[in-house]
């Protein structure tokens, strides 16, 4: 969870964050449908 709470941390840059939270979900629905 402390990666979650890192980009509250950096307001500057949230796209970065939005982009890892993105991929993470794409390859949890991914490996969810292998």
């Amino acid at each position: 969870m402390s990666v979650a709470s890192m980009p509250i941390k950096i307001p500057s840059s949230p796209l970065p964050s939005v982009k890892v939270v993105v991929v993470n979900t794409t390859v949890v629905v991914a490996t969810d449908i292998a």
